[in-house]
């Protein structure tokens, strides 16, 4: 059986809850299988708010969750959104669920994109270890999948 630690639940559920606020955001941007206007992009970008605001009326919940949701897509280098803030003013949770995010996006079926293959996934991850992304925290989750690959079998075949 597996116990959390307090930490540990709290990550778990705020990775759960981290794009809550997708649910106040128009299935006609979420569904588009073409690249977003820049209307729409910026309408897809107030998910973080969103995510925040509910969070944050959850019985329960800690500012802490509340901060994942609204700081997931923040870059360390201040590339992200929604205000561009950089290092230490970003939580280490919400730094911990950025990678997680970046990670399922990548190997995900959207409807506007076929998945990622695992190996250019975790390099593109390292890749962005020393820019947009907290290294220590993706060098952990890259140890982690390798780690659980140990022992795995697996089937190849040739694509043509």
């Amino acid at each position: 059986m597996l116990y959390l630690t307090q930490k540990g639940r709290l990550i778990s559920f705020a990775l759960l809850l981290h794009d809550i606020g997708k649910i106040k955001i128009s299935d006609d941007i979420l569904n588009k299988t073409s690249s977003l206007t820049s209307e729409e992009y910026a309408e897809m970008k107030l998910h973080t708010h969103f995510g925040y605001e509910i969070i944050h009326s959850i019985s329960g919940m800690t500012e802490e969750h509340a901060l994942v949701a609204l700081q997931h897509h923040e870059r360390e280098d201040g590339s992200g959104y929604p205000f561009g803030i950089t290092g230490n003013d970003i939580t280490s949770y919400s730094k911990i669920v950025a990678v997680a995010d970046v990670f399922h996006t990548m190997i995900s079926e959207r409807v506007y994109k076929k998945p990622t293959p695992l190996y250019q996934v975790l390099k593109e991850l390292d890749r962005c270890a020393y820019g947009s992304l907290h290294p220590k925290v993706v060098h952990t989750f890259i140890l982690g999948i390798m780690n659980k690959m140990i022992g795995e079998s697996i089937i190849l075949s040739m694509v043509k």
